[in-house]
C-alpha cells in the first residue's frame, strides 16, 4: 500500500507499510501527521486513518530473485505535489469539508486538524478546533517520563538553557528591585520574559534551530497578549484570594488580645486561599505557551488552558508539585542549583504542553 505525509508543508512520499513503520518507530511520523493514500477522500491524521499504527512494524520482504521480473504496478494518483495545490480528480473531495480536489480549497479549518492555504502557509487553528483535536486524540503524559526527558534535554543544550535561564532570572529581579516602578516594569515584562524562555525551551525539544535571541523573540511577536495574560491573571488571582488574605489579616488583629483565636482565624483564612490558588495555578500554567506557539489571544489561550488542564488536573497538579521542589532543591544547593533547576522545569511544562496538545 502507498503512503503520502506531511512533512511540515510539502508532501513527502510515496512510501509503503513497511517504510512508514520505520518512520513511526523513528518519530518522523507522528500520531498527529497528516497521511494520504489511495482511496483517501482527504488528508487525516495518521491516528485516524492508520489505527493500528501503534503496531510492531511489518517485516520487509526481500525482493524476488532477479531472473523473475515482476509486471509493473499501475502507479498510484498523486494526490497533490504540494500542499495548497488541487488534487487530481480521482481524489474525490468530500463535500463542505474544504478536501483537497474541492473547487478553490485546502485543508480546511472545519477539518479539525491544522490546515494548509492555498499558498501553501499554515492557516492556525482556532481555540475550539485545538480542544476537539486533543480531546478526540486522548492525549495524555507521564510526569517521571517528562522530568526525565526535560532532564535530558538540559544536559543536551547546556550551556544555552542554563544562560538563557540566567539572564531571564536577572532581568526579573532587577525589573523588581526599581524604586517605585518595579512593580510595574515587572508587570509588563515579566510574563513576556517567561513566555520567550517558554517559546526556547520548546523550541529545543523539539529539535528547532534555537537561539539565545528566543527569548526576547516575544516582545516583538506576542508582547501584548502576553501582558495581557500575565494582567488578567494578576487581576483575577487577586479577585480569588483575596478573601482568604482579609481573614489572615483580620486574625492577626487578635494576635496580642487571642493567639488561639489568631491562629485559628488565620489557619481558615489559609484554607480559603489554597484551593483557587492551586486551581488557577494549573488551570493557566499552558496560556503562555498557547499565546506563543499557537498564536491565541490571551483569553482565548486561558480558557483553552483551563479546559484541557480539567481533563488532567492531577498529572498537571502533580507535575507542578515536583516543580516546585526541583526549584527548592536548586535554592537549596547554595542558590546556583536553581539556574539549573529552572529551565529543567520550564522544560518539562513545555514537553507536557507538546504532549497534550501536538505540533500541528
Amino acid at each position: 500500500m502507498t503512503w503520502y505525509y506531511a512533512l511540515g508543508n510539502e508532501r513527502q512520499g510515496p512510501i509503503d507499510d513497511a517504510a512508514l513503520d520505520r518512520l513511526i518507530a523513528t518519530g518522523v511520523v507522528r500520531q498527529d501527521t497528516l497521511v494520504w493514500k489511495a482511496g483517501m477522500a482527504d488528508w487525516q491524521p495518521l491516528a485516524q486513518a492508520r489505527p493500528q499504527a501503534a503496531a510492531p512494524p511489518t517485516p520487509v520482504i526481500p525482493p524476488p530473485p532477479a531472473a523473475i521480473t515482476p509486471a509493473p504496478a499501475a502507479p498510484a494518483p498523486d494526490p497533490q505535489p504540494r500542499f495548497g495545490t488541487p488534487a487530481p480528480s480521482s481524489v474525490a473531495p468530500v463535500p463542505g469539508s474544504g478536501a483537497y480536489g474541492a473547487a478553490g480549497g485546502g485543508y480546511g479549518a472545519g477539518s479539525g486538524a491544522a490546515g494548509w492555504s492555498q499558498a501553501g502557509a499554515a492557516s492556525p487553528e482556532s481555540a475550539d478546533q485545538i480542544y476537539a483535536r486533543v480531546i478526540g486524540q486522548g492525549r495524555s503524559f507521564a510526569i517521571g517520563e517528562v522530568i526525565g526527558r526535560a532532564w535530558q534535554l538540559v544536559m543536551d543544550n547546556f550551556g544555552l538553557a542554563v544562560g538563557a535561564s540566567l539572564v531571564v532570572m536577572i532581568c526579573l529581579v532587577i525589573a523588581g528591585i526599581i524604586p517605585c516602578l518595579g512593580a510595574i516594569i515587572g508587570l509588563v515584562v515579566n510574563p513576556v520574559l517567561i513566555g520567550g524562555l517558554y517559546n526556547l525551551m520548546l523550541k529545543l525539544h523539539r529539535r528547532e534551530p534555537a537561539e539565545f535571541g528566543d527569548v526576547f523573540s516575544t516582545f516583538s511577536t506576542s508582547f501584548l497578549q502576553l501582558f495581557l495574560f500575565g494582567l488578567v491573571q494578576m487581576v483575577l488571582s487577586l479577585v480569588a484570594l483575596l478573601p482568604g488574605y482579609a481573614l489572615i489579616f483580620f486574625g492577626s488583629l487578635f494576635a496580642d488580645r487571642n493567639e488561639g483565636v489568631s491562629v485559628l482565624i488565620s489557619l481558615v483564612g489559609l484554607l480559603m486561599i489554597l484551593p483557587p490558588a492551586i486551581y488557577l495555578s494549573v488551570s493557566w500554567v499552558f496560556s503562555p505557551l498557547l499565546i506563543v506557539d499557537k498564536g491565541l489571544d490571551f483569553w482565548p489561550a486561558m480558557e483553552l488552558s483551563r479546559k484541557v488542564a480539567a481533563k488532567h488536573f492531577f498529572p498537571l497538579f502533580g507535575l507542578l508539585l515536583l516543580g516546585g521542589l526541583i526549584g527548592m532543591a536548586g535554592v537549596l544547593a547554595l542558590c546556583v542549583g536553581i539556574f539549573v533547576a529552572l529551565p529543567i522545569v520550564f522544560g518539562a511544562i513545555a514537553i507536557a504542553y507538546d504532549d497534550l496538545y501536538g505540533h500541528a
